[in-house]
């Protein structure tokens, strides 16, 4: 048998976000026994060989089970579906749309904060995984390394916070979630190709 995804993945941010983007696909998601849980262990298919649940490291459920509704959304079930990878970083964005409606995911496959391009109006939307928000400026979002997934319909969301100089946003977009980044992290969105094109797009 192939060994388990936890045995090459080790970061729970990671594992998170690659859980989300497999129930992201189209079709049927296969779970593999103990997945769900972390499980790194390569199971004997030959001989009887339960699952070491009490070498479990992390609980999967709950996100699951949020996923597992997104699976019966009409978007993802009978919208058109495609899927990019971000510019110089592991990041991937997903996109569903059906009857005027549009669903995205971006998932980072690294667990890291990313500066990510997403065809969507300017505004602020919740991510319908855990509930906070996130703020997309001509067309671009920064990730705090957790999977997203939040759904508009090519509505303009209107916000005072957008006439705010471009440094100023970005700062506080930054800074006010000074806690899910460390400095090499900040380093790297820095130099991402996006934040060169919001510095040309808005200049000082």
């Amino acid at each position: 048998d192939h060994p388990r995804f936890r045995s090459y993945i080790k970061d729970p941010e990671s594992v998170e976000n690659w859980t989300a983007f497999l129930y992201f696909q189209k079709g049927a998601t296969l779970l593999y026994a103990g997945q769900e849980r972390g499980i790194a262990a390569l199971p004997d298919l030959f001989n009887r060989d339960p699952i070491p649940w009490d070498k479990a490291d992390m609980d999967l459920t709950p996100l699951i089970q949020k996923l597992c509704r997104f699976k019966q959304e009409p978007c993802l079930l009978e919208g058109s579906y495609s899927l990019k990878a971000g510019v110089e970083s592991q990041a991937v964005v997903g996109q569903y749309v059906h009857n005027g409606k549009t669903m995205h995911g971006i998932f980072s496959l690294d667990g890291e904060a990313h500066v990510t391009e997403v065809d969507a109006p300017d505004g602020i939307y919740k991510n319908l995984i855990d509930q906070e928000e996130y703020r997309v400026r001509n067309k671009v979002l920064l990730t705090r390394g957790e999977p997203i997934i939040f759904a508009h319909y090519h509505e303009p969301i209107i916000h005072d916070k957008w006439e705010r100089p471009l440094e100023q946003w970005y700062a506080s977009e930054v800074f006010s979630y000074s806690g899910h980044f460390t400095a090499e992290i900040l380093e790297n969105v820095q130099s991402n190709p996006y934040f060169g094109h919001f510095e040309q797009e808005f200049p000082k």
